[in-house]
């Protein structure tokens, strides 16, 4: 009988493993596995799983045998988590309703998934304002939590499907109009808020900045909190008349949505829009009366992405072959709108080269806090064409109109002027004629004469043109960065390919319309002022020449006493060596003895662009907020 036994019992070992029985005593097993790519896929689930529910949500669901109900019957699953919340009174079930809700809005059409973000919406603000009860009570400390950090990612997730709703059927700007989410709670659309440095009527279009991928940014300039980022498209307007406004101009906005209750019991909507330019923080109104500080999302990489995406492109070689055709655009302009409480920080490009060179030193700049909150940029574009004290010249009479126009309160008069400069190669020597000690020395030292003799010898007209080509200094600026610059020239300029540029170069006509005027001047000073060897006008290049007229006079020019200047200078072989050239400028032409300091980067003559020399300009500015902070 036993060989019946045995072959009975294995016959029903077999039948009940069929069914799904298992008999194996090491059924749970564990496989080790070192890759970073494992260790993100243990972590990246805790809060949101884009996929599908948060581990947290997943665990209770599968405890409490809701597993294969939500999908069916998502409605009485809601139901039953706000049953245990009832009883309970643990905020967390309001977390998985809002996770669960998140969810199911990526399962079903958009008709149907506006109703679960709304009811996403409704969970997550009242977990807020259930945890805000607890720690106004006392029953809770108000410290970081997971719960509070996954609410805010749902929030988040919420008022974007609701943005992109509204935004489809071009609602973003209605009120009074009534939606409801998926268990019935009506919520009334009211009328948005707008906190922008421009007026709402100014913006084309709000995108949000989750659609785009930005590319080659050293950085992506985001911070995590609670809100939507957006890019905020402006309008092409010149809102200013000293300062221009780039074609494509974005602004950062946050987007955050408000939940209001009326006497009534009626439920509001009200969508804000939060100029990050402008504030980071926002005070949320709570039902209570209370109010709550919200760390807003964040996202400044974007927008400066789309708006340099925008630009047209540019012949860099054109531009200075034809300063004639470019004089229309040449001019200071914004990359963000006009804030008084700000100091401008002004950069000015180098040769053969635009505003766009100084992308990566912004986007890095404002990933700093202090940086954001304390400063704004400005650039100056310019032909590098020109005769460097034409295109000075222009500089000035921008920087003075800025003044002119900006200074009209204490608080923007006291931030102008902090102004700080920062020039790249001949960008250096423009912003060194703005901060002359002595406003008539540039003509007198390539003259030779003294000024008072110069002006006796001059026509009242020519006088006029001549007075305007001289330098006096700039009182609102006292901090001055030189990146790679040549104060004592380049050899590059006496090179064959450089002089063919110079024959090739158009100059401007505003320029060119007082020719007769300034060959007359040249010759009542009986000198080659404004003339080269070859009877034409002095170029931009040729005042690059070591043994230009215009180079050896801005050689020994002193700058004014009350300013604080700092070096950057490339060496191509070396990092931290004074020495050497960065290809284009040699260490002897860019070294000043009395920079308060100097920095040496191994790099070509783009120093600017390199992480080092981005780091030492954030040291320099954060140094001249104390400085200036301690007067």
């Amino acid at each position: 009988m036993k060989p019946f036994f045995r072959m009975f019992f294995c016959c029903a070992c077999v039948i009940f493993l069929g069914t799904g029985c298992v008999f194996n005593s090491r059924e749970i097993s564990v496989s080790q596995d070192d890759s970073l790519g494992k260790q993100r896929d243990y972590f990246r689930n805790e809060l949101t799983n884009p996929d599908g529910l948060a581990l947290e949500s997943e665990n209770f669901l599968r405890g409490n045998l809701m597993q294969d109900d939500y999908g069916k019957n998502p409605r009485a699953t809601l139901t039953k988590l706000n049953e245990y919340y009832d009883i309970s009174g643990n905020p967390k079930y309001l977390i998985i309703a809002a996770d669960l809700c998140r969810y199911l809005a990526t399962q079903n059409d958009e008709t149907e998934a506006i109703r679960y973000h709304l009811s996403n919406y409704h969970y997550c603000t009242s977990f807020t304002r259930a945890q805000r009860k607890a720690y106004l009570a006392g029953e809770a400390n108000p410290t970081y939590d997971f719960a509070s950090a996954q609410c805010a990612q749902d929030y988040n997730e919420a008022c974007c499907g609701i943005f992109s709703f509204l935004k489809k059927r071009n609602l973003l700007d209605s009120n009074s109009i009534t939606l409801h989410d998926v268990e019935g709670h009506e919520f009334i659309l009211a009328s948005p808020i707008f906190r922008l440095s421009v007026p709402r009527e100014a913006i084309e279009d709000f995108s949000l900045c989750a659609s785009y991928t930005v590319k080659n940014l050293m950085q992506q300039n985001r911070q995590p909190g609670v809100g939507v980022p957006l890019v905020a498209k402006v309008k092409l307007k010149q809102w200013y008349s000293s300062l221009k406004t780039p074609k494509g101009l974005t602004i950062p906005v946050t987007l955050l949505i408000k939940r209001e209750k009326s006497a009534s019991g009626e439920v509001f909507l009200r969508l804000v829009f939060v100029d990050t330019g402008m504030q980071e923080t926002f005070q949320m109104d709570m039902e209570d009366s209370n109010k709550m500080q919200c760390s807003m999302a964040l996202d400044f990489s974007t927008p400066l992405g789309c708006f340099l995406n925008d630009l047209p492109e540019r012949n860099l070689l054109s531009q200075m072959l034809n300063p004639f055709d470019q004089e229309a655009t040449d001019g200071l302009y914004m990359v963000e709108p006009y804030q008084p409480n700000k100091i401008p920080v002004v950069f000015i490009h180098g040769l053969m080269s635009s505003p766009e060179t100084w992308v990566q030193m912004i986007n890095s700049l404002k990933n700093d806090p202090s940086i954001r909150k304390r400063y704004q940029f400005w650039f100056f574009s310019y032909s590098t064409g020109t005769p460097v004290l034409f295109s000075a010249k222009k500089l000035r009479e921008a920087l003075f109109a800025a003044q002119k126009e900006f200074c009209t309160t204490p608080e923007a008069t006291a931030n102008f002027n902090k102004m700080v400069l920062v020039g790249h190669s001949m960008g250096g020597l423009l912003t060194r004629l703005m901060l002359q000690k002595d406003r008539y020395y540039m003509f007198e030292h390539i003259l030779n004469t003294p000024w008072e003799q110069i002006k006796a010898k001059l026509q009242p007209e020519d006088l006029k043109l001549a007075e305007a080509y001289t330098n006096p200094t700039l009182p609102f600026v006292h901090r001055a960065v030189f990146m790679a610059v040549p104060h004592r020239g380049a050899e590059m300029a006496k090179s064959m390919i450089a002089q063919l540029g110079i024959r090739l170069i158009k100059l401007p006509a505003s320029f060119l319309s007082k020719e007769g005027t300034i060959k007359r001047v040249a010759k009542e000073l009986n000198s080659n002022i404004t003339l080269n060897t070859k009877n034409r006008f002095f170029t931009g290049i040729d005042n690059l020449n070591p043994d230009s007229p215009f180079a050896l006079a801005l050689s020994d020019s002193p700058m004014k006493e009350d300013l604080t200047y700092h070096c950057v200078i490339g060496n191509s072989k070396e990092d931290g060596v004074p020495g050497g050239s960065d290809g284009i400028v040699p260490y002897w032409s860019s070294h000043l003895d009395n920079a308060a300091s100097e920095l040496v980067v191994k790099s070509d003559h783009s120093v600017h662009r390199r992480p080092a020399a981005i780091q030492e300009l954030l040291r320099i500015l954060r140094l001249h907020l104390k400085s200036e902070d301690q007067k």
